[in-house]
């Protein structure tokens, strides 16, 4: 059994939606078991592409997760192509959209320190950005702009106060325009800056 996170193997955002259809979503009438139809996926094409991945993690030479990401991109891809499953009633508007909403929070997670586009994510749930907003906003009382910053300025407060990383650093790896955004924002949303909130905790700012 290989067990992984979707969200850290690097799929571009256009194909992560595909592969939750593929891979994740199901109707009343489907099980959990995904078929492979290829006439040697029994054989030794499926289990080769499981055995480099296992040597990459037992060698580790060097850029040995750069292999193991682009082998699991490798084998999904040839899962997809020949799973039996019709994803035919996914491509349209879905009504499950807590199950959306749960992978929409893990990839904003996983991505936050990226650019984050609204009606992007949208558009991974297979919904209209008025409806994907209304909804969010809805399920979790704030606006999915306003959940994603909330996000960042937790992950900027934990680099803040357990690491010595200096605030342009921290700025720029929590998805901030640059040091005085970051600045700006964690005071208005603490009542102190960066550098107040790490004396306070008895850091020294670098």
């Amino acid at each position: 059994m290989i067990k992984f996170d979707i969200h850290s193997i690097h799929i571009p955002a256009a194909y992560i939606s595909k592969l939750f259809d593929y891979f994740v979503r199901r109707t009343e009438e489907d099980d959990f078991c995904l078929l492979l139809k290829h006439e040697k996926t029994d054989g030794e094409m499926f289990k080769e592409r499981i055995d480099r991945i296992v040597e990459e993690y037992q060698k580790k030479n060097e850029f040995y997760m750069l292999s193991v990401q682009a082998q699991i991109q490798n084998l999904l891809v040839f899962m997809a192509r020949n799973i039996e499953k019709d994803i035919s009633v996914f491509q349209k508007k879905h009504a499950d959209a807590d199950f959306s909403f749960f992978h929409i929070l893990e990839y904003i997670d996983m991505h936050s320190g990226e650019p984050l586009e609204i009606q992007e994510l949208a558009e991974m749930c297979h919904m209209s950005y008025s409806n994907f907003a209304r909804l969010f906003r809805k399920k979790y009382g704030r606006s999915c702009k306003e959940y994603i910053h909330y996000i960042r300025l937790n992950k900027a407060q934990d680099l803040l106060l357990n690491s010595d990383y200096d605030l342009n650093y921290i700025a720029m790896e929590t998805g901030f325009f640059d040091c005085s955004h970051f600045i700006r924002t964690y005071k208005k949303w603490k009542g102190i800056t960066p550098k107040q909130e790490r004396m306070r905790m008895g850091q020294d700012l670098s």
